[in-house]
């Protein structure tokens, strides 16, 4: 959270990269897309991409 400077309600996408991160996952399909533009060590991918 420090090294990308989160607070308030972005604390909680920080959460759910590191849980990724942890697990080894690369990819994260979401909705919300440009909540998590500003990490780079996750590829994440809108639904509408995979049509």
């Amino acid at each position: 959270m420090t090294s990308y400077q989160l607070q308030g309600k972005r604390v909680h996408d920080a959460r759910l990269v590191a849980v990724i991160l942890a697990h080894g996952v690369t990819h994260l399909l979401t909705f919300n897309p440009d909540d998590f533009r500003s990490i780079n060590e996750i590829v994440v991918v809108h639904p509408q991409a995979l049509a």
